[in-house]
């Protein structure tokens, strides 16, 4: 069985230790939070469990964390071993929001909170026992996108939209944050989309793209399809393209770097950091006896600039 437990003194990075079942254990007066994520491989869920750390150390709580690698097995078995290990509630990230029944009757039938971060749970998943989400505003990320989109290019120009037509859910909801704040509060800049449907190779993208920036005046570039920041960067310099102001969704290795070169100028991504915080408090509330308000938690966005580069997100103070 695969398991991958982490120590709970956390200070810059999550680090993954293998530990034998019940080799965690929760000192008397402390409350043990146990936290399943999809993985640690991901600067997001990395950010989580930090922020998660954070706040449990301030409340003086222990926190158990398992990684489930992305396998639903895994995470099944993962979630059993923390309700064995007697955690006082669980925090937890699913990863397949559809495929977590058994996992949601199995913490419910121990009679331990469980609060859901990041997607909001159908009807049957209320029903089932969640008591709290902790999740990330998409729209708020698309609308703050558009503020500094705007502020960049001092409320005039062209902007293009890198999407996928077929996209849905949090990339919809990150374009309508967009488009909303633009044509609000930013009405003397153009948008116009290019839909990388049927180009999502990357070469393919790549000279598409560059062969339309060589026809097109533009200020700004917002990229919203998934895994395309770097293509979209690489096709500006191949257009030789370079007075672009460049927006995106991405804090990957390789958009952190090329947000330290100064090729890109924001990123704005999901705060992880605040989702494992708030995510404690609530664990902590519902312990204390007290009643969730608002039983839905939605957080603001993380901004990161050239030059401002931080693990566990802006909030963390932590600049590398």
């Amino acid at each position: 069985m695969k398991q991958k437990w982490l120590t709970a003194l956390v200070v810059m990075l999550v680090v993954a230790a293998t530990l034998p079942a019940g080799g965690a254990k929760a000192a008397d007066e402390a409350a043990l939070l146990g936290v399943s994520v999809p993985t640690l491989d991901d600067p997001f869920y990395e950010d989580m469990v930090a922020g998660a750390q954070a706040m449990a150390d301030e409340m003086e709580m222990t926190l158990v964390v398992m990684s489930a690698e992305n396998d639903v097995e895994t995470e099944l078995e993962n979630v059993q071993e923390l309700l064995d290990e007697g955690v006082s509630a669980l925090l937890y990230s699913p990863v397949d929001i559809d495929e977590n029944a058994d996992i949601l009757a199995l913490v419910y039938e121990a009679n331990v909170p469980i609060i859901l971060m990041v997607e909001e749970p159908s009807e049957t998943a209320w029903k089932l026992g969640v008591d709290g989400v902790v999740m990330p505003d998409e729209w708020l990320i698309g609308q703050r996108a558009g503020e500094l989109m705007c502020d960049a290019l001092d409320g005039e120009g062209v902007v293009v939209e890198v999407i996928n037509g077929q996209d849905q859910g949090v990339a919809l909801d990150r374009a309508l944050g967009f488009s909303d704040y633009m044509n609000e509060e930013c009405t003397d800049v153009t948008l116009t989309p290019f839909d990388v449907l049927g180009r999502e190779d990357r070469d393919a993208f790549i000279e598409a793209f560059s062969a339309w920036l060589k026809e097109e005046s533009l200020d700004g570039v917002l990229v919203l399809a998934q895994d395309m920041t770097l293509p979209a960067l690489e096709a500006a310099i191949a257009a030789r393209v370079t007075d672009l102001t460049f927006v995106a969704f991405d804090n990957s290795e390789e958009a952190m770097s090329a947000l330290q070169q100064g090729r890109l100028q924001w990123v704005v991504v999901p705060s992880g950091w605040l989702v494992g915080q708030n995510a404690v408090e609530m664990a902590s509330t519902l312990l204390n006896g007290e009643e969730l308000d608002p039983m839905v938690v939605q957080v603001e966005p993380d901004v990161w600039t050239t030059g401002m580069i931080l693990r566990g997100g802006p909030r963390s103070g932590r600049l590398e």
